[in-house]
């Protein structure tokens, strides 16, 4: 990617971020908001910000889509935080406006490729990606290459089942990582637990959780410790069925890394298979919020 210009664009629910990428740094950074009622409008959105981004240039171009997208067809399908409903040829109307072939991939694919190429898991053989938001997010990379299963729809960590008996996710299943793991279970776990504890929550932001834990408020503390348990739980399922190297951790709730870990590691430890023969790192994720669209333009600085 040394030597090449290309823009990056990450779409998701409330924004869209496009950077502009050159010899593998980030030289312009925008963002405006997603126009989220339309797939046209989306569209219009996404080619003015390119646009922007490159100047006179036509340059490649690669965007993440907060959506499942079907690798063989170039469609997204249902997209949960767009209000749009079906397939859509997102790929197909992107290269009609940009009068040149675009490279499209799931969101968490983008992001889980820029932490390989530019980020945590830059020496990794395998890595696997994990980004804990409002939902949770996957992607995989192997020996250079993004694992997209035989539908273009692997690595939905998300959904792997953590109890049976759990809460009911939005997918319609109980017990996914999702909802035990996300920082809307984080949100449900703090109200439960202070309720329980005969108190009404005083927050629902997941920052204000961090903080309260670091203060040592004990709602708050076992709150991360749960959502830390979860995460381990989800993780050794996950590095027994797939032998990574690395796994990243990004996402809001990767800024808790410190309070969350112990608790998510001591779960981990416990159900993994041969850990001595195992050599895997844990870490959190670098790019912060924009490794979508990074992840996004170093796909297209490929082509």
């Amino acid at each position: 990617m040394r030597g090449r210009r290309s823009v990056g664009i990450d779409i998701g629910g409330t924004a869209i971020k496009g950077v502009l990428m050159e010899d593998g740094k980030v030289s312009q950074k925008r963002s405006i908001p997603s126009p989220a009622s339309s797939a046209e409008l989306l569209v219009e959105a996404v080619t003015d910000l390119v646009s922007q981004l490159e100047g006179r240039g036509r340059l490649p171009v690669g965007v993440g889509i907060a959506s499942p997208y079907l690798h063989q067809t170039g469609e997204m399908v249902d997209p949960p935080n767009l209000a749009l409903k079906g397939r859509y040829p997102i790929k197909k109307a992107l290269e009609g406006v940009l009068e040149r072939p675009v490279v499209v991939e799931n969101d968490a694919n983008a992001a889980a490729f820029g932490e390989w190429a530019l980020g945590s898991g830059r020496k990794s053989r395998v890595m696997l990606c994990l980004t804990l938001g409002t939902g949770v997010g996957g992607g995989m990379v192997i020996e250079g290459e993004l694992f997209r299963g035989a539908h273009g729809l692997a690595a939905e960590f998300g959904h792997i089942t953590v109890d049976p008996a759990g809460p009911l996710c939005g997918c319609g299943n109980r017990g996914c990582l999702e909802a035990m793991a996300s920082a809307t279970a984080l949100k449900r776990i703090y109200g439960q637990l202070r309720e329980g504890g005969g108190q009404t929550a005083e927050t629902t932001d997941p920052k204000e959780i961090f903080r309260l834990a670091k203060e040592e408020e004990p709602f708050a503390q076992r709150a991360l410790e749960m959502v830390g348990e979860a995460l381990g739980t989800g993780l050794a399922s996950l590095i027994n069925a797939l032998d990574p190297d690395t796994v990243v951790v990004g996402g809001g709730l990767s800024n808790a890394w410190e309070i969350l870990w112990p608790s998510a590691k001591g779960e981990m430890e416990k159900r993994l298979l041969a850990p001595k023969h195992r050599r895997v790192e844990v870490i959190p994720a670098s790019l912060g919020t924009w490794g979508g669209a990074m992840g996004a333009a170093c796909l297209a600085a490929r082509t």
